[in-house]
């Protein structure tokens, strides 16, 4: 009879260590990612954006996992940290099908205490955008791209409305 008692106590001990070992394992790894919250613009706008800072300026990015590579305004170029890069000019295609050569480049963007350098296009968004400040009252200057997620490991969590990305 003593030892059925301890072979249970036994059993109950280590099916709690292998919950708490999992436990461990789960929050480690999601404390391996830093968050940004885009739970306030979507009850503000319906959309998912996030603020970055670029040469001391506010740039608001969208999140598109749609949009294969990051894109800002032509509008905005001059509030960038940009530099156009002969490896990256190439033809894009807009929502329409139709195709044109755009200038692209590098552009260096910080959030917090991070610093983000990827590969960027400059067109006009500026008909799109500004119907989107109209009825929104959100400027716009660009729409970040999945080439930027994939390069930083981002995760879209939609149930918490964060960007979560390694550190």
């Amino acid at each position: 009879m003593i030892v059925l008692i301890i072979i249970a106590l036994l059993i109950i001990m280590t099916l709690v260590a292998i919950v708490n070992m999992y436990y461990m394992y789960k929050h480690a790894h999601y404390n391996n990612y830093s968050s940004i919250s885009f739970k306030e613009s979507v009850s503000l706008t319906d959309m998912p954006i996030i603020t970055f800072i670029s040469k001391g300026n506010k740039i608001n990015m969208l999140l598109d996992t749609g949009c294969t590579i990051t894109s800002f305004d032509v509008g905005c170029k001059d509030l960038l940290d940009f530099r156009i890069s002969d490896q990256t000019n190439f033809t894009q295609m807009g929502l329409e099908g139709n195709r044109f050569k755009v200038d692209g480049g590098l552009c260096q963007m910080q959030y917090d205490k991070y610093n983000f350098i990827f590969r960027c296009t400059i067109t006009d968004l500026s008909q799109a955008f500004s119907d989107i400040k109209k009825s929104t009252g959100v400027q716009l200057h660009g729409i970040l791209g999945t080439e930027f997620f994939i390069k930083y490991k981002y995760v879209l969590d939609f149930e918490e409305f964060k960007v979560k990305f390694r550190k």
